[in-house]
């Protein structure tokens, strides 16, 4: 075995045991053992890169299917001096058998021992003679179907080849066979092959493609781990959440392969630039064997980037175009270097094989080469520069230590970025320039202090526009600290603004009195300035619950730009008055001002204005109970791609579209939308993602995942959440801390975030979180009343009448405010038991209107307070209901309580006439899906839902029809032609 078999044959378990995503390939091995158990024999394939992780997929698998009563047998091709032994993996799997003291191997070959004998001679079984080649191959195939066959006929048969890359023809050709001769047993095979080896010419590449013809095999590739998986790998290894700067250094060296991971991993923390050596032999290894001009070649490519057009390699290679194609051939063969997705270059198969062929680079050479590299794109960027040929410039001046050069490539580069809306990229040049300042030309518009400034205020706001809240905050304070100059006052009100933002995005104050400083920093010498300031502070005010004070400050502001012709910050300007308006009740006149900012044709706040306008009047109409409109506007701002791509906006409009689904009842779709927010939240502390850990925590709790409802409120935590100055932002986090503690009944805990909360105030405008807030300290209080009633101890706590005066205090302008309010007031009639039939029953009616999870509490509670009043039909009936939107929504805590109630209360369900089977409408449209032969993975991807719900799904539907299979349970659909009553 060369160094290359390191990666697939460690223990995956040496750093961390937990089992690490890998949910869709996970789901679809299962499927192909329900239908092997139900006799429909499967084979999978499962390629991926080496390190990705197969082994430890197949270990898991193997694990879920032996303690399902399967039996699982396990072989691996083996390298040996290039050449596979024949049948080796085969013979390795079969030796298993020794460790299974019932299977009576001579009874069940019949007369076929000695082949397998032959095969396998551990087994103790007398071997055949040899005989006829042929003849003797194909008594041994046989032989080998028999076994399974019969091993088969009392539990599933689970046979897994490891490593079919070394494989050789005699083990391609039986595995063939059995794909091909298997019929009516249950058996699934398995196979792992390493995609990266698999070069044009090889053979298990002609293998595979001739297998997959078969109908009983499928392949699928094992893709890296994205960012959020990377990060729970992290925190399994080194036993604690690492930082997200952390997680994201790691995730861009090893590039989500789950073993560069692991070995980059033992060095977090250690300041370690290069990489450790075991893991820089292991990347050159397949390097090492390649042509020495094609290794020259990849030297080059190395310096050039990740990535490189092949008109650049060109260009700074010393070679002829025809030479340069034939050095870059094996390298292409081998899967060193890859083609990009446009055709036009090639792109490293793994950075940190880059990263290796660059490091092995003399730094003489280096420098050479990064001088050649900015010579060629500054001649091709005279005719059409683009902004990664404006990066690469700026990079490989500075590289080359030419620094009067890297200067100003690095301005023209971030302002290329800032007009591609690249601000991450904006930032990095900026810091960059700021690092080289001191090469600025005397003539520059950065030279001397007020440059200085100026450049600061450039990158603090690039910092803001990618969601950095942090390095903006460290930029603003960089700057005024070194302001001193009279002249400097733009430049300086520029940097307060940016610095009152920051704190408020991070959570450490409200900014309000930098931002105020700004405003009289500057006069009637730059009224675009003032306009400008005075709508940010408008928008300040608004956000930390001054609504008086900013509706004065919003129309100075519109006056000033109205005067001006800043038709943008007009618009700006009157986002605010809307919101402020909204909040204060006057509702029409309100949206009808945001709407007005939002459909203006004028488009030079694109990634300002714009975004901020989907983004208010989606949360705005969310607020006031107008789901589907706030679902429409939210889409409309994720269609923008400006809006779309905005670490703020886009984060923030994700969010409200998670919220508008999850008051639509469409959970499954908010889940899988708040899945995939994990890859695109900011890598910095900001409260705005915050928000998005609050969704996750809401979906969690009502689900009973409590665990992860914790984990997700940590982090909210983390973000400065709790400590905000904006309303939205802290009481959003009271509510869904109240949540999980009611939840967990943990009633101490809710009695100190309610006492946070009220010495805080809920002040007007916030009912929309303020009633849910009270309606979960109410239960609480509730709760821990009738425990305390049922050991016979004292219920009061004085903290029933704090939330009744709390609740006179708030509006009722919305069906989900006077649900709410409904629901307070029964709470607190139950935690007096005293009867509370009327308010919940009061509840119900705007709770039709409003999120689904909310309605089904309140019929449970009905059907609580039916059953006590004796009214046994009607409390079936809403018990019934209750039960109906808890399994659509999967509530599982909810579901339990209504199970419990309709146990001790004896309560007769309503028949479902129109529910087949027992089963819900949705686990309907599951069942026809998996009759149809659908994975998981692919139930979720048709109807929107993730692969861990759907096969929630699949295992509830199992349970009810009392069937052990995915092939049972389509069967009984078919017999009792459900498909067709449902359609009729």
């Amino acid at each position: 075995m060369d160094v290359r078999g390191i990666v697939e044959t460690m223990s995956p378990r040496t750093a961390g045991s937990r089992f690490i995503g890998r949910e869709a390939e996970f789901a679809q091995l299962l499927d192909a053992l329900a239908e092997a158990e139900t006799a429909v024999p499967r084979t999978v394939v499962v390629g991926g890169e080496a390190g990705v992780g197969k082994s430890r997929l197949l270990e898991e698998f193997a694990a879920e299917a032996a303690g399902r009563g399967a039996l699982v047998l396990v072989g691996g091709c083996v390298e040996l001096a290039g050449e596979d032994l024949p049948y080796s993996a085969i013979a390795e799997a079969l030796r298993g058998l020794r460790r299974e003291p019932d299977v009576a191997l001579t009874r069940l070959l019949d007369g076929r021992v000695g082949e397998i004998g032959r095969l396998v001679p551990e087994l103790g079984l007398t071997p055949s003679v040899p005989g006829d080649e042929e003849f003797g191959r194909m008594r041994l195939f046989g032989s080998v179907v028999m076994l399974l066959e019969r091993l088969a006929a009392d539990r599933t048969v689970v046979l897994a080849v490891e490593d079919l890359h070394w494989s050789g023809q005699s083990t391609r050709e039986l595995l063939e066979y059995l794909a091909k001769s298997l019929r009516g047993v249950k058996v699934l095979i398995i196979v792992t092959c390493r995609s990266d080896d698999l070069g044009r010419g090889h053979p298990v590449r002609t293998f595979l493609a001739e297998l997959e013809r078969v109908r009983s095999v499928e392949r699928f590739e094992l893709p890296r781990f994205s960012r959020a998986e990377v990060a729970e790998q992290l925190h399994g290894i080194l036993g604690f959440e690492p930082r997200p700067s952390v997680v994201s250094e790691v995730f861009e060296r090893a590039e989500g392969n789950a073993f560069f991971t692991e070995e980059i991993a033992r060095f977090v923390g250690a300041d370690v630039v290069r990489l450790p050596e075991s893991l820089r032999d292991l990347l050159l290894a397949r390097v090492d064997r390649l042509p020495e001009p094609t290794r020259r070649v990849l030297r080059l490519t190395a310096v050039g980037g990740q990535t490189i057009e092949h008109r650049l390699l060109v260009a700074v290679s010393d070679t002829s175009e025809d030479d340069l194609a034939e050095a870059l051939r094996p390298a292409v063969a081998a899967n060193v270097l890859v083609l990009d997705a446009g055709g036009e270059g090639y792109r490293f198969q793994h950075a940190l094989v880059r990263e290796a062929i660059r490091d092995d680079l003399l730094p003489g050479e280096r420098i050479r080469t990064h001088r050649r590299f900015a010579e060629a794109l500054e001649s091709a960027a005279a005719e059409s520069a683009t902004l990664n040929a404006l990066i690469g410039i700026a990079h490989h001046r500075y590289a080359a230590h030419d620094l009067h050069q890297a200067f100003p490539a690095a301005i023209r580069a971030s302002a290329a970025a800032n007009r591609s809306a690249a601000h991450d990229s904006e930032l990095q040049m900026l810091e960059r320039a700021i690092e080289l300042r001191d090469h600025a030309a005397a003539d520059s518009d950065f030279a001397g202090d007020d440059g200085y400034l100026r450049l600061l205020a450039r990158a603090a706001l690039a910092a803001a526009h990618a969601g950095n809240a942090e390095r903006c905050l460290a930029l603003a304070r960089e700057g005024l600290r070194q302001a001193c100059e009279p002249s400097a006052s733009r430049y300086v009100a520029e940097l307060l603004e940016h610095y009152s933002n920051a704190v408020r995005g991070l959570g450490k104050g409200d900014g309000l009195a930098e931002l105020r400083q700004a405003v009289s920093l500057i006069g009637e010498e730059d009224l675009t300035v003032r306009a400008r300031l005075l709508a940010t502070l408008a928008a300040a005010l608004m956000l930390t619950g001054h609504s008086e004070e900013s509706l004065e400050i919003s129309d100075q502001a519109i006056e000033l730009a109205r005067q001006r012709g800043l038709s943008t910050i007009e618009d700006h300007a009157r986002l605010t008055r809307g919101g402020v308006l909204v909040s204060l009740g006057r509702v029409g006149e309100g949206l009808a001002e945001q709407y007005r900012a939002y459909t203006s044709p004028t488009d030079h706040y694109g990634r300002s204005t714009g975004s901020r306008g989907y983004v208010n009047l989606s949360s705005a109409l969310q607020n006031l109970d107008r789901y589907a409109e706030a679902e429409t506007i939210a889409r409309e701002g994720l269609a923008d791609e400006v809006a779309a791509h905005s670490p703020v906006s886009g984060t923030l409009l994700r969010t409200n579209l998670a919220d508008a689904l999850i008051a639509q009842g469409r959970w499954d779709e908010a889940d899988a939308l708040l899945a995939l927010l994990d890859e695109s939240l900011p890598m910095t502390r900001h409260v705005h993602a915050a928000a998005v850990w609050c969704c996750k925590a809401k979906l969690a709790a009502w689900r009973g995942d409590l665990p992860a409802a914790d984990r997700y409120l940590r982090r909210a935590r983390e973000l400065g959440l709790r400590d905000s100055h904006e309303p939205q932002y802290y009481l959003v986090h009271a509510e869904m801390s109240m949540l999980v503690a009611t939840a967990q009944g943990q009633i101490e805990e809710v009695r100190a975030e309610l006492d946070h909360v009220l010495a805080r105030g809920l002040p007007a405008g916030y009912e929309w979180t303020a009633w849910p807030i009270l309606a979960s300290a109410a239960r609480a209080e509730a709760d821990a009343a009738e425990r305390a009633r049922a050991r016979r101890a004292s219920a009061e706590s004085g903290y029933a009448g704090r939330i009744a005066i709390a609740a006179s205090e708030l509006r009722t302008l919305t069906p989900s405010s006077r649900a709410y309010a409904a629901i307070v007031e029964a709470e607190l009639a139950r935690q007096a038991g005293e009867p509370a039939l009327s308010s919940w029953q009061r509840a119900q009616t705007p709770a039709e209107d409003v999120a689904r999870h909310v309605l089904g509490y309140v019929l449970f509670r009905i059907a609580e307070a039916l059953t006590a009043a004796g009214e046994r039909d009607a409390a079936a009936a809403a018990a019934t209901r209750a039960a109906e939107i808890a399994d659509v929504l999967c509530l599982a805590p909810l579901r339990d309580e209504i199970d419990l109630l309709t146990r001790r209360a004896r309560l007769v369900p309503e028949p479902e006439a129109a529910s087949p089977l027992g089963l819900t409408a949705r686990e309907l449209e599951v069942l026809r899906l998996v009759a149809e032969g659908l994975s998981n993975g692919q139930i979720g991807g048709r109807l929107f839902i993730t692969t861990k719900t759907a096969s929630a799904h699949v295992s509830n539907i199992l349970a009810k029809l009392g069937v052990s299979s995915r092939g049972e349970a389509a069967a009984l659909a078919h017999r009792s032609q459900v498909f067709d009553t449902t359609e009729a």
